[in-house]
């Protein structure tokens, strides 16, 4: 076993905090006993390479209190520089976590994350938050710890996420059809205007088509804590039926898949001007850039969430970049709790990660901030660029979005690998390259020999 290799970040800061400067409680971790002054714990924090955004807030923590210090251990400066280090970085991290001789805090990728859950090698957070506090359930927004949940323990956890989802206009699509089904898709497609668009995108081809009506298959498909699949089901082949339509023999004249013909400004306007019923959008901040996405790109009318077609009821797609487990032989799991607790509620920290369209927190108390800031209001980060002057989006508009996310289902777990196979597998179907029933069958092999290999 190699040896760890860590190093110490920003102690010469240390001095400046302790001397009673007043802090923000809603980030400040537990208050130092008496017992915490005597002694410094330390407090290790792996990742397979260098977190960016990770830094500022582990160096806040150092320089907040003196109980804890923490020290990264960068996996990626202890194998080899070649093409697979990465891989490598995450193999030697992984094995150090079954052996029982892991950093106190681990910080991996969701489809890393899960199998290492499915082998039950993380603290439960929840016992820790019942034992030393810090965050109470009622903080995080609805629907955040069921889905981070496994086996009614949390072993993992993330302190922001992104959401992929699609937007159309509702007098095409109605209200109530919000994390619509393939056979809502298929009504709605039908009474289309002759000249509209099933999606807005670029490039519009087969693929496109494939990649939005097959995107939310694998959480009907695919069972996580069995690690099994079964894709000999109804959705696979009603979504099949549809997205035929668009083959190479059967091209559907409403989907045009020529779009060098356009001009930056038509393309740009295609959804305002009802050229196209679809537009898939990415939730990763709220700021500007989602009131650009729901709002500007349809002329400010109302909207609807429709999602992916899928039959559970959860159109969305919810992705962290980062999840953080606690080894469950960590002997420091308390002051490694006091972390993550203040990085889920370091206002520098998720509003940096705002600015930067790098996750929504999972806390409620930030979207409270941003809807103050929303509509109305002159500083409004929820504004829609009109050229001429920055129109803010109205109250209605911005808890239209907040409620959405406030609603969404999470699956952090969401495999992209095991999606991109269904994307390419149904694609030859669509393009007439194999039947319905070959590709059913291709892919409970393909996809059952990944999840074994993953078991």
């Amino acid at each position: 076993m190699k040896k760890i290799i860590a190093f110490t970040l920003a102690f010469s800061l240390m001095a400046a905090f302790s001397c009673g400067k007043d802090k923000d409680s809603s980030s400040e971790p537990d208050g130092d006993t008496q017992q915490d002054m005597l002694t410094t714990n330390e407090i290790t924090i792996g990742m397979p390479e260098i977190n960016r955004l990770v830094e500022p807030a582990i160096i806040s923590f150092n320089n907040s209190q003196k109980a804890y210090q923490l020290k990264i251990v960068d996996y990626s400066k202890l194998v080899s520089e070649d093409d697979n280090f990465h891989s490598n970085a995450l193999r030697q991290l992984q094995m150090d976590l079954i052996l029982g001789t892991a950093p106190d805090i681990i910080v991996l990728n969701p489809s890393y994350t899960q199998p290492l859950v499915h082998k039950e090698v993380f603290a439960d957070m929840y016992e820790l938050m019942d034992s030393f506090g810090g965050v109470s359930r009622d903080e995080f927004i609805p629907n955040a710890l069921s889905g981070f949940e496994a086996n009614g323990k949390l072993p993992a956890i993330a302190a922001n996420f992104d959401l992929h989802t699609a937007v159309a206009k509702t007098e095409f699509v109605g209200e109530n059809k919000e994390n619509w089904t393939i056979d809502d898709l298929v009504k709605t497609y039908e009474k289309l205007p002759e000249n509209m668009k099933l999606l807005h995108c670029e490039p519009c081809n087969t693929q496109a088509v494939c990649d939005f009506v097959t995107n939310k298959l694998s959480s009907k498909c695919v069972d996580f804590d069995s690690y099994t699949c079964n894709f000999n089901t109804p959705e696979l082949a009603k979504t099949l039926d549809f997205a035929g339509r668009f083959g190479r023999e059967n091209a559907d004249m409403k989907y045009s898949t020529d779009t060098t013909t356009y001009t930056s400004d038509e393309f740009q306007n295609e959804l305002k001007n009802n050229g196209a019923l679809i537009s898939e959008i990415d939730i990763g901040s709220f700021n500007q850039s989602v009131a650009w996405n729901v709002c500007y790109d349809f002329g400010c009318e109302p909207v609807t969430f429709v999602g992916y077609p899928s039959e559970d009821g959860n159109g969305s797609v919810s992705d962290c970049r980062w999840l953080y487990g606690i080894s469950k032989d960590s002997p420091n799991k308390e002051g490694a709790w006091r972390f993550i607790t203040y990085m889920l509620k370091d206002k520098n920290y998720q509003h940096k990660a705002n600015e930067e369209n790098r996750g929504l927190p999972v806390i409620k108390s930030f979207y409270d901030d941003y809807m103050s800031l929303s509509a109305d209001n002159e500083n409004s980060i929820l504004f829609v660029p009109d050229w001429q002057e920055d129109t803010p989006i109205t109250k209605e508009q911005a808890e239209q979005i907040r409620d959405y996310i406030f609603r969404t289902k999470f699956s952090p777990y969401f495999n992209f690998e095991i999606n991109s196979i269904i994307s390419k597998e149904c694609a030859a179907v669509i393009n007439g390259e194999k039947t319905g029933s070959e590709c059913a069958d291709i892919l409970n092999n393909r996809i059952g020999i990944y999840l074994s290999e993953r078991s």
